[in-house]
């Protein structure tokens, strides 16, 4: 009985007329019968899973839900996105504290700084915070660096740079090469850029 048993488990669909006969040789050797119905239940056959043609990118809300539920069953697969909230594109950058970033705190950022007797101007980028970068360029003076171009500007003309108020024209890039595409293009205004 142990080896027809066996059979019936690892087989469950067997036919009717066997099955018949293995039930009852299971209750004559006094089996509990639930124990039986537990070990020879055949489960109805499963549907087969859908087949997807295609797949689109919804936005996350119950509208979609039932959307992606109607369209299902035409071989489209759903899958949900989260979308910025018109609340968070448009608030302005704070910080943990609740108060207003200002533009010495943007880090990832592309900036210029403009000579204050000249139309020169000094376009960069920096990964670090702009006030970090403002303090390097501001050393670099002090320290007569002629790496530095703002140096050489000012070594050569006798004008100076305000590094404390440098213009922001992008900010939050974290990947370099975006930001020296960035850097390249420069500023729209008129002014002229001392590193090309």
């Amino acid at each position: 009985m142990a080896g027809a048993f066996t059979h019936t488990a690892l087989y469950p669909s067997l036919k009717p007329q066997k099955k018949a006969r293995i039930i009852s040789h299971l209750t004559a050797a006094s089996y509990p019968l639930t124990f039986i119905n537990k070990h020879t239940y055949s489960p109805a056959p499963s549907n087969p899973p859908p087949v997807f043609r295609t797949t689109c990118m919804l936005p996350y809300s119950p509208l979609t839900v039932s959307i992606s539920r109607l369209i299902r069953p035409f071989g489209i697969r759903t899958f949900f996105i989260n979308t910025p909230s018109i609340h968070s594109l448009l608030r302005h950058p704070i910080t943990k504290t609740g108060t207003q970033l200002s533009p010495l705190d943007y880090s990832g950022a592309v900036y210029s700084v403009s000579c204050e007797h000249c139309s020169a101007t000094y376009v960069g980028e920096t990964g670090r915070t702009v006030a970090i970068r403002m303090s390097e360029h501001t050393r670099n003076i002090n320290n007569n660096d002629p790496r530095s171009l703002i140096y050489q500007h000012v070594a050569s003309t006798g004008h100076s740079f305000n590094t404390n108020h440098p213009t922001i024209h992008y900010r939050n890039i974290p990947n370099l090469h975006q930001r020296l595409i960035r850097r390249r293009i420069g500023s729209t205004n008129k002014r002229v850029p001392i590193n090309k």
